[in-house]
């Protein structure tokens, strides 16, 4: 039997095992206490893992949710390709208005956001459908709905369509 070479990672293994658990943790302790109150050490407590793997792993809990979020979307928040623009993003916009209804997950989220303005990570177009959603339950503190999600993706089409170049600024 061959055997593995060094810092090669086995799916399934001990690592998967913790990933599952501490992003378990994640999600219990941001249902419970939001953003405000979550942090790595409690997430660590809960999932029976030392703070330093969290650490390690994941840099942080901005680190620890960015992850939580991309396991998220690639699992619940499919991203349609029906050949048209304006459905597809219909589609996808309402299917992230939809995700927010989740306590944790809006936690998680407003996290992520706050990480994106410093850093300016997220992709344009992405930025543009979800901008509108997000300033609705984030800043203006309503709860988005079917019709914000339709003109989010509008909005985004039509940028995408006119090639509506980026001035991003650095904060």
């Amino acid at each position: 039997m061959d055997a593995e070479p060094p810092g090669t990672r086995r799916p399934g293994g001990r690592t998967a095992r913790t990933r599952a658990a501490v992003l378990r943790a994640a999600i219990s302790e941001l249902a419970e206490s939001g953003y405000a109150g979550t942090t790595v050490e409690r997430i660590a407590a809960r999932a029976g893992v030392a703070k330093t793997t969290i650490y390690r792993r994941w840099g942080g809990l901005n680190g620890l949710l960015a992850d939580l979020m991309a396991q998220y979307a690639a699992r619940e928040i499919p991203v349609p390709d029906t050949g048209h623009l304006d459905s597809d993003l219909r589609a996808l916009a309402r299917e992230i208005v939809a995700s927010l209804q989740h306590p944790a997950i809006r936690a998680a989220f407003g996290s992520i956001v706050a990480a994106a303005i410093q850093d300016q990570a997220a992709q344009e177009v992405l930025q543009i459908v979800t901008a509108q959603i997000y300033y609705r339950l984030f800043i203006a503190g309503e709860q988005p709905s079917q019709a914000v999600a339709d003109r989010a993706a509008a909005t985004a089409a039509a940028a995408a369509r006119a090639n509506v170049p980026s001035h991003r600024r650095h904060l």
